[in-house]
């Protein structure tokens, strides 16, 4: 072709540009005085370097200058690695980012081979095969690792066969540094394996919902306290029908799930309690916490406080029940002295909290009696559980009481005895009742024995029968004691006024001695009685019950022995 002009080239160019709709050979020829086959030449050799482009529209070839930018143009733009090598492996362009990692003059690059410089990353660059894969799409990006100056870097190569200006040919390594990148990826894989390790280990459930409401992610706490798998609620619909029933519960989750608490600012997300209906019929309350991420996901972080709740509830409860309660309830610390005690207790005892809290309990046990104690405390701290043992205890007025206590030791953390609870119940008045009962069986069983009639009355006009021995049943003519207090005693005297004349004796003395009587058995017999009667007075001084003896004296009156007067009686007597 002769001699390449660069100024008719220039001047081809600049008619392309001014037709950029495209030029035929022939427009170009007319345009400008060359001949046909020397302006194909031309065409070719910018074609070839890339400078112009070519489309066949019918059976014409129509040229159009190139919108390419070369890559010689863009080597100092790029923060690639980019390094240009001819076919003989001749570096002809590097740019700025080669000369800086590997700390080298361009000067000391362009015009050398590879495998005489002195950097070994230059010196293994895959340049095999350059002439016979020209023309080729190129290879897609080479992962490659390499240490340079002690670091280790990591990058992704591709190889690209080029056509330069003077259509020689050549190749064009670009190399991404991924070393920050790869870095970033490692850090970041290992961080999403220390949060999935984290979140599956946690005791709170946790659940991940994408903008679209999807569920990213739930850990194993989660699945365990609502028996909910990934699969059977896949984003936040699924979760909502199924945890929330209720249309008011529904609603308020749905507001929440998309907005957080009400009133709540977005980077102080505040939690809130949800009454979750769980896969096996349970409802769990649960106090929930929105995190909002940078992609727009959203996490959810679940605290189940129902055993917490249930805990406080029943410790509501015993507390009321403690304070509520009419038996003592005194704690003890494991060294033997009062940690708490109830109402009950400080009326018992007469001290108030801050006069006995952290005193021996051996203060509330009299003089005389702190062996027992020593000995009953002993049992207490071996673990044994003692149940209504009677004690001596004294108040703080100093009166001693009968006190029946069952103990019990209180656990530790560790499984120690940390101190023991004590339940005292003041049975003073109990053993009281239980010596006059004693006395009272011992009275009837002795008055049951003797051949006199003994009775208990009221003192009404009428009067009736409250207790009599079996003696006066048989004087009386009675079977038994329902039957004799079915009647009226009035209705016993053969005399009425005889009734009326011992009440107002009683009334006026007190008592009566020996006053003879005439009564009437059961199927009317008459007989005479002897009687001696004591009575009981209320506050107002008036007789409320009759206690007396009565003996049948009426063989002695029938006989002549006893004639109707006191004082033979006392005779008898």
């Amino acid at each position: 072709m002769g001699v390449i002009e660069q100024g008719k080239i220039d001047r081809i160019k600049q008619l392309l540009k001014w037709h950029p709709r495209g030029m035929t050979i022939s427009d170009l020829s007319t345009r400008f005085p060359m001949n046909r086959n020397l302006m194909a030449k031309y065409l070719d050799l910018l074609l070839i370097s890339g400078q112009v482009e070519m489309q066949v529209i019918g059976a014409a070839k129509v040229y159009f200058l190139t919108h390419r930018i070369p890559i010689s143009a863009m080597l100092e733009f790029s923060s690639d690695l980019v390094i240009m090598l001819d076919a003989d492996a001749r570096i002809l362009q590097v740019n700025e980012p080669v000369l800086l990692l590997f700390d080298v003059k361009k000067d000391a690059l362009i015009g050398t081979r590879i495998h005489e410089t002195e950097i070994p990353f230059i010196r293994d660059l895959p340049v095999n095969g350059i002439p016979e894969n020209f023309g080729s799409a190129g290879e897609s990006g080479t992962e490659i690792s390499y240490m340079i100056q002690g670091k280790r870097h990591a990058f992704r190569m591709k190889r690209i066969p080029a056509v330069f200006e003077d259509g020689s040919q050549g190749i064009t390594f670009i190399i991404e540094d991924i070393t920050v990148r790869n870095t970033y990826q490692e850090k970041l894989k290992e961080s999403e394996e220390r949060f999935r390790s984290v979140t599956e280990v946690s005791p709170f459930p946790m659940s991940i919902i994408d903008p679209c409401g999807c569920h990213l992610f739930l850990n194993r706490s989660f699945v365990t306290t609502f028996g909910y798998t990934q699969d059977e609620i896949p984003d936040g619909k699924n979760w909502v029908d199924r945890a929330f029933p209720d249309p008011a519960d529904k609603e308020k989750a749905i507001k929440f799930w998309h907005t957080g608490p009400t009133g709540t600012p977005k980077n102080e997300p505040k939690p809130q309690r949800f009454p979750i209906h769980c896969k096996n019929g349970t409802v769990r309350n649960v106090y929930f916490i929105p995190v909002d991420l940078l992609d727009g996901s959203r996490v959810f972080v679940g605290r189940d406080v129902t055993e917490q709740e249930e805990a406080l509830r029943l410790r509501d409860l015993l507390a009321s029940i403690i304070q509520s309660s009419d038996e003592a309830l005194i704690e003890l610390t494991r060294e033997g002295r009062i940690a708490s005690w109830n109402p009950a207790a400080e009326r018992m005892y007469g001290y108030h909290d801050d006069e006995v809290l952290r005193n021996p309990f051996g203060l509330l046990v009299p003089p005389g009696h702190q062996d027992d104690l020593e000995i009953f405390m002993r049992r207490v701290w071996q673990g044994e559980y003692i149940q209504r043992h009677e004690m001596k205890m004294i108040r703080k007025n100093g009166a001693v009481m009968d006190a029946l206590i069952t103990i019990t030791t209180i656990k530790g953390s560790e499984g120690g005895i940390a101190g023991a609870s004590s339940i005292v119940r003041d049975i003073t008045k109990e053993k009281m009742e239980q010596h006059l009962r004693e006395f009272e069986d011992r009275y009837r069983t002795l008055v049951e024995d003797i051949n006199v009639g003994i009775y208990r009355s009221t003192a009404d006009p009428h009067g009736r029968f409250v207790w009599g021995n079996t003696a006066l049943l048989n004087i009386l003519g009675y079977h038994s004691m329902v039957d004799l207090q079915e009647i009226n005693i009035i209705d016993v005297f053969s005399e009425p006024d005889k009734r009326k004349q011992l009440l107002e004796e009683l009334h006026r003395n007190g008592f009566v001695k020996n006053r003879i009587l005439p009564l009437k058995k059961k199927d009317g017999t008459q007989i005479a009685v002897c009687v001696t009667a004591l009575a009981e007075f209320d506050e107002k001084r008036q007789v409320t019950l009759i206690n007396g003896i009565v003996q049948d004296i009426t063989g002695y009156i029938n006989a002549g022995i006893v004639q109707s007067a006191p004082d033979s009686v006392n005779n008898l007597l």
